[in-house]
């Protein structure tokens, strides 16, 4: 019995490292934004396929050295008693700079998202929500390194069971939000297309529907049926999030179904909601998957009558 709780300890840490907090979040954003979809999910796999064969031998060489101290004794023990000592050393300081290091990255990581919970909670970047400043973030990043440190120092015991309870924890909500979406957005939208419930009923939360995929395809098969009360009511509720909309890899189609079916005055608050400030159309240039700007080209060419060329990051 005391084995198995080992083992799920152990089990826990490794689980608590590897975080939605600290893990996966925060590497989220910046492999969508500089590689795309694909490569995001695909590199997950080929890298975790190759993780495989580090484990395993690892495996090997602790089934031949089960001791405590296992990375020191190892190199010591397989360079031999020549280089042995100076292996062990070189193994300890590489230990004790990357726990220092990755320490410090999950510390930064953490700050990050737990800054973005806090935008989130308090409103959007655009709907006025806390965004935190340098030093707020600083002090966060300080305080989460104090903080483990205390608990690392004072309370061993308190980490394995704040390590189990987080394992647990982020279990039960992601098949909470599993269910939740696929049962509750998915019920609704369903209901709504059964019933022929017209927007009115999910008016100041289009644009909470147009992030979601199920939700989009809803809102595109509005602007399918043509019905220009719904085409303006969308548009309304996106139009202050045109571009985010317009470079989002997912979400883009949306705004490129809505070109087609919105009218003039409509293409025309499209357009100065591009053109109006210099950091939109700076947004829509650096974006790297350039999803934004055939559509920014369109609308461009459709008002001005002649060719605009929209240089992006890469020179084309």
């Amino acid at each position: 019995m005391d084995g198995c709780r080992r083992l799920f300890k152990a089990l826990a840490i490794s689980f608590s490292t590897m975080t939605l907090f600290t893990g996966i979040t925060p590497l989220y954003g910046s492999s969508l934004q500089y590689a795309g979809p694909a490569p995001l999910v695909w590199g997950w796999v080929v890298v975790a396929f190759f993780t495989w064969f580090v484990g395993i031998a690892m495996a090997e060489i602790c089934s031949s050295f089960p001791t405590t101290g296992s990375l020191y004794f190892w190199a010591a023990h397989l360079a031999g008693p020549v280089w042995g000592p100076f292996a062990s050393w070189c193994c300890a300081w590489l230990e004790t700079i990357g726990l220092i290091a990755g320490i410090g990255t999950q510390a930064y990581a953490g700050s990050q998202v737990l800054q973005s919970i806090i935008l989130l909670c308090t409103g959007t970047n655009k709907g006025g929500g806390y965004l935190a400043p340098r030093g707020v973030f600083l002090a966060m990043y300080v305080g989460l390194t104090i903080i483990w440190a205390i608990l690392n120092t004072f309370a061993l015991n308190v980490i394995a069971f704040i390590d189990i309870i987080s394992m647990w924890w982020q279990e039960i909500l992601l098949l909470h939000e599993h269910l939740l979406k696929n049962g509750g957005l998915n019920d609704f939208i369903v209901e709504l297309r059964s019933q022929g419930v017209v927007l009115y009923d999910v008016m100041g939360k289009v644009y909470t529907m147009a992030k979601d995929q199920i939700g989009c395809r809803f809102l595109q098969e509005k602007f399918t049926e043509g019905d220009p009360e719904d085409i303006e009511k969308i548009f309304c509720e996106i139009i202050s999030y045109i571009v985010e909309i317009m470079i989002d890899p997912f979400r883009n189609y949306l705004v490129q179904k809505l070109l087609e079916v919105c009218n003039e005055d409509q293409r025309m608050c499209i357009l100065c909601a591009v053109t109006g400030k210099t950091s939109e159309l700076f947004r829509i240039s650096c974006d790297m998957h350039r999803y934004a700007l055939p559509i920014c080209y369109d609308v461009l060419l459709l008002f001005m009558g002649m060719q605009v060329c929209l240089v992006n990051v890469t020179g084309e």
